[in-house]
């Protein structure tokens, strides 16, 4: 089977949240059970420096962006294989992939994930490199207009389509004038009050609908979760069509016994090298080096919705009964400034590392004795 996977994020090329992990782990173990599988993604800026081009497919003018190419390349750390779209007015920008800053998103960007979602449907009807994908999965709203554009192309044989809902949080909303330029038909089922909404987009066109977890997928059907989207995904729900698929990790690449980014490899049976990891770690943050003070470790977007805000206002009390705290994310400018504020105010009990580093996060995790999971 041929699997075309939408994303706007894939580790460790480009990454915000947890969209990049599963977009990076699943296509990898889809991959190792026999599926032919590629990933789609735009070529940010920085995104080309890290992999190897094999092919160019010219893609002509598209959304007035100016010239676009379809690059199907090859990552150091990732044996699927990747297509980039290389389109420079539309992608090669500073800031995260959404926007100037994290509160803050592009004025186009209805155009530029349109982008992304017509290119996935160029690839389904026209097929790249002697390919051509049998399933396109697509994941979350910078991916919903997909299989609207696949359904509407006219195309024989078509193919079957998913729309995987990370976070219903985020619909991709946008106003109904923004998108006559980028053949979108704006029927009113496709609307979210006043404006067009691209994961509605997704939901409504797809062959099937899948989430995080069987859990999750139930959840979606009642207002408290699923929002204004609930009516009709308990109707897909009920219909059979709309399933949850529980996220995982990748083993390998996370696994303490063989990672060679963290300080000491350790497992069962060497699990004092634990603490050789603890002891560096307080090191290199900055907070007192003892193997017997508590270490607290968050690692998460920094957003109200994972309640790293009710965290920060905690941590006067975690100190206060004898614990470190290191943090390690990015996200809303107040968070972060909480969190530093925190550091400033227990110097050598907490440290606040505001950004994204791989390298980092990884040393975090085997460090940390108590680890802060926030929740979608």
């Amino acid at each position: 089977m041929k699997v075309l996977f939408v994303t706007a994020e894939l580790y460790p090329l480009a990454k915000t949240g947890g969209l990049a992990d599963v977009a990076y782990s699943l296509p990898k173990a889809l991959n190792k059970s026999g599926v032919d599988i590629r990933i789609l993604l735009p070529a940010y800026k920085g995104v080309l420096e890290q992999v190897k081009i094999k092919k160019t497919f010219p893609l002509g003018k598209q959304f007035k962006f100016g010239k676009c190419n379809l690059l199907l390349v090859t990552s150091e750390n990732n044996d699927v294989p990747i297509y980039l779209i290389d389109c420079p007015k539309a992608f090669d920008r500073k800031g995260n992939p959404y926007g100037p800053h994290y509160q803050k998103g592009w004025k186009d960007n209805h155009k530029r994930f349109a982008l992304l979602s017509k290119i996935a449907a160029v690839i389904a009807e026209n097929g790249f490199d002697d390919w051509k994908p049998e399933v396109v999965h697509c994941q979350d709203w910078h991916a919903g207009l997909t299989p609207l554009y696949i359904a509407e192309s006219g195309m024989g044989n078509p193919p079957k389509t998913i729309c995987t809902i990370h976070n219903i949080m985020y619909t991709g909303c946008f106003k109904v004038k923004q998108l006559l330029k980028i053949g979108i038909k704006t029927e009113n089922k496709n609307r979210m009050g006043k404006d067009f909404s691209f994961l509605k987009t997704g939901i409504m066109s797809s062959d099937s609908v899948t989430t995080v977890s069987p859990g999750h997928a139930r959840e979606l059907t009642f207002s408290k979760y699923g929002k204004t989207l609930s009516g009709i995904l308990k109707t897909r729900y009920d219909k059979g069509s709309l399933t949850g698929i529980l996220n995982g990790i990748d083993p390998k690449l996370w696994n303490p016994q063989t990672n060679k980014i963290i300080y000491k490899q350790f497992g069962p049976n060497n699990i004092e090298d634990k603490l050789k990891n603890k002891l560096e770690l307080q090191k290199s943050m900055g907070v007192e080096v003892n193997p017997d003070i508590p270490l607290v470790v968050l690692l998460s977007r920094l957003d109200y919705q994972k309640g790293t805000d009710v965290f920060a206002k905690s941590i006067d009390k975690i100190v206060s009964r004898g614990a470190q705290v290191i943090i390690h994310g990015k996200g809303f400018p107040d968070i972060e400034k909480m969190m530093e504020e925190a550091q400033k105010k227990h110097p050598g009990r907490v440290c606040a590392k505001v950004g994204f580093n791989d390298k980092l996060e990884h040393k975090i995790y085997a460090g940390g004795d108590i680890f802060i999971a926030p929740s979608d």
